[in-house]
């Protein structure tokens, strides 16, 4: 079981890396919500200003790209994190790939014939089908692009260094290796995905019909299944079809039939009927209002001591972004995968309040909290209900603060705030990257030995290897020349590729051997040049200094 858990610990740190700037992009995306606010532009008309609308359209649209490609994001972020050596270059390929695998689903939807066509209303929701990138393909939540990320660095491990020394066959050594492994790879999960993901997705429409014939049972199962099945992107087909088929119920008006819990509730709205009971199906917005600031405050109070300021700084604005924007997803993986115990209590929560607001009669807006707020004030209380919405609201937000905080404290799960930092071996200095000394005469598609000396080391010392440095000029065997000539053939002879900076990084210089030290100095001087305020060198052997005297006579001698 410990075993388990240590994987699961490691499979979510991976996920945490690339979604550790969405902080960031939350507090972006909620200004941008709160610029194009209907509610709150017709409360305050400033702003209503063109550029302001700019603005709040550029910063809204321009975050919202990185929640509705999060897949992309992950699969990129896994495999850069989880590759041991070269994670730029695993990054890039792993980036390739995923646009191989969507290619080869979307093909395979098309040669099977079974692109859906998307609606006006609702486009590919509830259809089980989705755009990635311009590319229509399976809708798979961010599931196809974590398996991929973590199957491409597995890949890309056991690959990147084969070397082939055949005329021909050295052409597609390292790199080029794992990228033809990793191209056959998208192509098969692309295949897959057609097979395995409609029945999963059938099996999950199919309990619709259950649903909406099994009264305050049905409700719970209702919001239970909308939480717990976002991160496979399966949420959609448990609420389209009652936000937009006749499962959410229907309203005639004169010979007009409105169908979709959504259509209705918006023509009661606007009609100033009173509404009906097929509102509880648009209850899935009550825990994104509400219950995440009690999920993020759980989290601040269970973090270490030290820890909670920093805590707090990265969760309140995904709490705000989830109930201002109702974006949860930057939230809903930091805990999802490493603490499955916390996400079936939030699914079991959400499921129970959705049935609580009907069996208190509540028929208002959930939308979000500013939408909500309008929307409520402008039906009024009596066909709303809506002073006990805000109670309920109030009493969600207390029950996810203490259910989350007695789990994570009795189970001691490893929630934000709690997680150990990552730490290099006993013994070992803790570096920011390791980079080789470059061959002086390299070879295509081969690794020198500083090279094939630092993936090794990154893999024990779980430190990024990087190859910046190269020679700018010519240079002789060090063998055949006296010190002072090997300390002139090393004068300014090599430099850091344009672009690299390493401003404040300790660097682990690694070379195969040292004799007088000259190659190891003329490196230091490049990466100082670049950056670097610690350098350290080390290599697998060096010559014994010799006295002075004895290294004059020897010079003279040659």
């Amino acid at each position: 079981m410990q075993k388990f858990l240590r994987q699961l610990e490691r499979f979510s740190q991976s996920l945490l890396s690339p979604l550790s700037y969405l902080s960031a992009a939350g507090l972006l995306l909620v200004l941008g919500a709160l610029l194009t606010s209907k509610p709150l532009c017709q409360a305050l008309p400033v702003l209503q200003w063109a550029p302001l609308q700019l603005v709040g359209q550029l910063l809204y649209n321009g975050m919202m790209v990185l929640i509705n490609n999060l897949s992309v994001i992950l699969c990129v972020g896994v495999a850069a994190v989880r590759a041991k050596t070269e994670k730029q270059d695993a990054a890039l390929l792993a980036l390739m790939a995923y646009l191989v695998f969507l290619t080869a689903n979307h093909t395979a939807l098309e040669a099977l014939g079974l692109l859906a066509q998307p609606n006006g209303m609702t486009g590919l929701a509830g259809t089980g089908q989705t755009t990635i990138l311009g590319i229509q393909v399976v809708d798979t939540g961010v599931a196809s692009g974590i398996v991929l990320g973590f199957a491409a660095a597995w890949l890309f491990n056991r690959t990147c260094e084969k070397q082939f020394y055949g005329m021909i066959t050295q052409l597609y050594s390292g790199l080029r290796w794992s990228f033809l492994w990793l191209s056959a790879l998208a192509v098969a999960l692309g295949l897959g995905f057609c097979f395995v993901c409609p029945p999963l997705q059938r099996a999950v429409s199919a309990l619709t019909g259950w649903i909406a014939a099994s009264g305050n049972a049905g409700v719970f199962l209702y919001g239970f299944l909308e939480r717990l099945l976002i991160p496979a992107g399966l949420h959609h087909l448990v609420y389209m079809p009652f936000q937009f088929s006749q499962l959410g119920g229907q309203l005639m008006v004169g010979s007009v039939t409105y169908t979709g819990a959504y259509v209705v509730m918006m023509t009661e709205y606007n009609l100033n009927l009173p509404f009906s009971d097929g509102i509880v199906w648009m209850y899935t917005g009550f825990t994104k209002t509400f219950g995440y600031f009690g999920i993020a405050a759980a989290f601040i109070f269970c973090a270490r001591r030290g820890s909670r300021k920093k805590t707090a700084l990265q969760l309140l604005p995904l709490a705000f972004t989830a109930s201002l924007a109702s974006i949860t997803e930057p939230l809903d993986f930091l805990f999802c995968f490493s603490a499955p115990v916390l996400w079936l209590a939030h699914a079991a929560i959400s499921g129970a309040f959705i049935v609580l607001l009907h069996l208190c009669g509540v028929t208002a807006f959930t939308s979000n909290l500013l939408g909500s707020l309008v929307m409520n004030l402008s039906a009024g209380a009596a066909r709303t209900n809506y002073p006990v919405l805000y109670l309920l609201g109030l009493a969600q937000i207390a029950v996810y603060f203490v259910v989350f905080t007695v789990l994570i404290k009795a189970l001691d799960l490893p929630t934000p705030g709690r997680r150990p930092e990552a730490l290099a071996p006993v013994g070992m200095p803790r570096y920011h990257y390791i980079v080789p000394v470059p061959p002086r005469e390299p070879l295509p598609g081969t690794a020198g030995m500083p090279l094939l000396l630092a993936r090794r080391l990154g893999i024990l010392m779980q430190t990024p290897v990087l190859a910046p440095l190269y020679s700018t000029k010519p240079l002789q065997p060090q063998k055949e020349l006296t010190r002072a000539e090997r300390l002139a053939n090393k004068k300014d002879a090599y430099a850091c590729r344009p672009g690299t900076d390493l401003s404040g990084k300790r660097v682990l210089l690694v070379d195969d051997i040292i004799t007088t030290g000259a190659t190891v100095s003329a490196c230091a001087l490049a990466l100082q040049q670049a950056g670097a305020y610690e350098i350290t060198a080390a290599a697998v052997a060096a010559t014994e200094e010799l006295p002075k005297s004895l290294q004059k006579s020897t010079e003279k001698r040659k």
